[in-house]
Order: structure tokens, then C-alpha cells, then sequence
């Protein structure tokens, strides 16, 4: 285990190279994706914590729970364009938000939305923008599919599909064998998007939401967003988790017949054959999720990962939140201002206490797996000038270590 005192709820979604897992089932090698889209391994896992808990709650409505001590990449904006970035628990921004330091727009906390994640092309039984066209249509039991833009059926047949004549009514297409590889998905009366499509390609699960939005999706001028209806049960969790693998900001409200829509923006065309006059552009507030409020919550069990990834951070939620799982201040403390690194064959290392102490832990673990030991902790216990204490976890180097000697 690894003593860090910060997590999410177990029942947490979590983004795999895969598919889907949680917070409770994440194990130590499993790949999930940072802030920048990249995969990135799961070096540690936390025991499970009982710590006072809090909600998030986002400008969006979107909501989550956290303990106390989980980290967060907070963002500020300082001027027109201009960012700032810090690394806050939980329990800080709950405070500084209830003293009321965030009264200026400018300095609401934001969490800024990640970037598209980064899947290689999968081989895909249905072409994803025809598989987002007939997943918006009337129909769910077959391949017929209900007169769209004449442009749609050309598109489909340009990727290669074969299309009949318009069935006795003129109302409806069909895509000659769907129906088979409709079954093999299981979407014949259960319509939702595939996880493997969801762990598709960029411009594969781009091309799935060009599908949907040629469907049913439209651009709202006055509001300068692009909508997408929900009109079934699904599609609420289905189009969100899809927004969220392309890095997109969304929001729910209700129309003026009452109706469910997913506002969202873009710089890319959500479109490919509906023509749509829109700037095509996003705003400030389409890049990030602004915290609007943190409040007090039940206690729930809690439990936190480390990851390999430079950035530090790892992605959560089916609608992919930015979270943070490493002690940044550390840096600042044990400094790299004089730029000093070890002798070989450690010259990876700045001569700062931490490296020292990251070997000498390592070092100890090497007689102990002797004996039969697992290590499931390397902990330093970080005395600070205010009398609190930290326990930083620190990387194995006894494969490393057993190699040199």
C-alpha cells in the first residue's frame, strides 16, 4: 500500500486502456489516462481511508465526491488569456471558498478539461458514423434506417456500405448486412455506444459523434452552443462518455418542450454533412469546469492511485475529471534550484534529500524480499516547519539497485 491520505469514493469510475473499472477494482499495472490523453500506468494503490468527505459541484451540475486530502490541479485565471495553476487539497478549496476569497470572477477555481485521450484505430464491425447515425433513428430492432439527408445515404455508401432502394413507404433505408453485425454488438433493442468504441481512435469516436449530430444534433445560434436531444434513456450516459474521451465540457437542461439537450462546444466540426453556420469555436468557459460550490458530505470509504505520468494526474468519472495524485509542494521544498545530480549510475537524481532517502529505502528492500517479503510501502515521513507531518511515498529502485551491485 501506499500512505498517502487522499482518494475518491471505490464505486468511482475509472477510464482504462480497456474499458471501464473503479477506484475500488484499479490494480497496481493497470493503464489509465492523464490530463494529456496518454496512457499511463498505475504504480500504486492506496489501502482504503475513512476520511471526512466533501461534494464538488461544478458549473456544469456535474457533481463528485472526494475526501478531505484529495489533490486537485486548480486553475486561475490572472488576465485576459492568462493562467494560473495550483495544487490544492479538498479541504483547502473548501475553505477558501467559504471565506469568501473567490468574490472577483477571476479567481473561481477551475479544473481544466483534458485533452481528447489518445487510442490507436480499432477494427470496428460497423463504420462508427453510420453506427452514430442509425444509434439516433427511430428504429432499434433492425437495419432499416429512417430518411436522413440524401448526403447521409451518399456517405454511407462512399464507406463502402450497401444501401436498397427506399422501402414501400419512401420513410426508410437499409444497410444490407447491419443486421448481423448489430447482433454481434448486441445492439438489437439495447442501444448504447460500445466500449470498444469508446476506446477507439480519435478520429473514430469523432466520426461516431458526426453520426449522432447529423442525426438528431443541431446548432443552437442564440445560445452559440451545439445541442444534442436526448430522447432516450441511454443516450445521457452514452453521449457523455463520449464528449468526455474527445476532452469536451457539457451541460444538461431542459428545452422549451421539456426535452432533455446536451449543450457542449467545440473547435472542431461536430457536423460532416449538415451544414451549420456556426463560429466553431470555443470559449474561456468551455475549457474548463468552474467550481461553483464544496460542500460538507456524507463519510464514504475512499482510495487513491499514483501514476507513472509526468503530468501527475489521472482522469476520473465517466465524463473524465482531472484529478491530481502527487504532493507538488514536495518539489519546492526538497529544491532543484541548484541543479546538482547524483554520481552515475544515479545521475537521474538531484542530490536532494528525497533522492537519498528514495535509494536508501530501496536499499532496505532488497534483504527483506530476500527473506520472503512483499514491500507494499516505501514511505518517507516529512517533518515540516509548521509541526505537521507528511508521509511521502517513494519509488522502487531495488530491481535497479540489485542490477548495479
Amino acid at each position: 500500500c501506499i500512505f498517502d491520505y487522499k482518494g475518491l469514493p471505490l464505486d468511482t469510475p475509472i477510464a482504462t486502456e480497456d474499458g471501464w473499472s473503479t477506484m475500488g477494482e484499479i490494480k497496481e499495472g493497470d493503464k489509465v489516462f492523464d490530463k494529456n490523453g496518454n496512457l499511463t500506468t498505475v504504480i500504486h494503490t492506496s489501502e482504503i481511508h475513512h476520511n471526512p468527505c466533501y461534494k464538488i459541484i461544478f458549473d456544469n451540475g456535474e457533481e463528485v465526491i472526494a475526501d478531505c486530502d484529495h489533490r486537485w490541479e486548480i486553475t486561475y485565471q490572472t488576465d485576459v488569456n492568462t493562467f494560473t495553476q495550483k495544487v490544492l487539497t479538498t479541504k483547502e478549496i473548501y475553505d477558501e471558498i467559504h471565506q469568501n476569497i473567490y468574490n472577483a470572477v477571476d479567481r473561481v477555481p477551475k479544473i481544466m478539461n483534458p485533452k481528447p485521450i489518445n487510442c490507436k484505430d480499432k477494427t470496428l464491425l460497423i463504420d462508427p458514423y453510420v453506427l452514430g447515425c442509425w444509434l439516433v433513428n427511430v428504429n432499434s430492432h433492425d437495419s432499416h434506417i429512417r430518411t436522413l439527408n440524401d448526403e447521409v445515404f451518399k456517405e454511407f455508401e462512399r464507406r463502402g456500405n450497401d444501401l436498397s432502394d427506399y422501402c414501400k413507404d419512401g420513410t426508410y433505408k437499409k444497410v444490407y448486412d447491419l443486421d448481423s453485425k448489430l447482433k454481434e454488438l448486441n445492439l438489437i433493442n439495447n442501444k448504447h455506444i460500445p466500449d470498444i468504441y469508446l476506446r477507439a481512435s480519435h478520429k473514430q469516436r469523432l466520426d461516431l459523434l458526426r453520426g449522432l449530430m447529423d442525426g438528431i444534433g443541431y446548432y443552437d445560434k442564440p445560445k452559440e452552443s451545439y445541442i444534442l436531444p436526448i430522447t432516450k434513456e441511454w443516450e445521457k450516459d452514452g453521449f457523455i462518455e463520449l464528449l468526455g474521451t474527445l476532452g469536451i465540457k457539457w451541460k444538461i437542461y431542459k428545452e422549451t418542450n421539456d426535452t432533455d439537450v446536451i449543450s457542449f462546444l467545440t473547435d472542431v466540426n461536430p457536423f460532416l454533412i449538415k451544414k451549420i453556420n456556426a463560429k466553431n469555436v470555443i470559449n474561456d468557459n468551455s475549457l474548463f469546469r468552474s467550481i461553483v460550490s464544496v460542500e460538507e458530505t456524507e463519510t464514504v470509504p475512499t482510495r487513491c492511485i499514483e501514476v507513472d505520468s509526468d503530468t501527475h494526474t489521472f482522469c476520473f468519472g465517466k465524463s473524465m475529471v482531472v484529478t491530481h495524485n502527487t504532493n507538488k509542494e514536495l518539489i519546492k521544498d526538497f529544491s532543484h534550484e541548484n541543479g546538482k545530480l547524483l554520481l552515475p549510475p544515479f545521475n537521474d537524481y538531484y542530490e536532494e534529500p528525497k533522492s537519498i532517502y528514495t535509494l536508501q529505502l530501496s536499499t532496505y528492500s532488497i534483504p527483506l524480499q530476500d527473506l520472503g517479503f512483499k514491500i507494499i510501502a516505501r514511505r518517507l515521513v516529512w517533518l515540516k516547519d509548521d509541526e505537521t507531518y507528511e508521509l511521502i511515498p517513494l519509488k522502487d529502485e531495488s530491481k535497479r539497485l540489485r542490477e548495479i551491485l
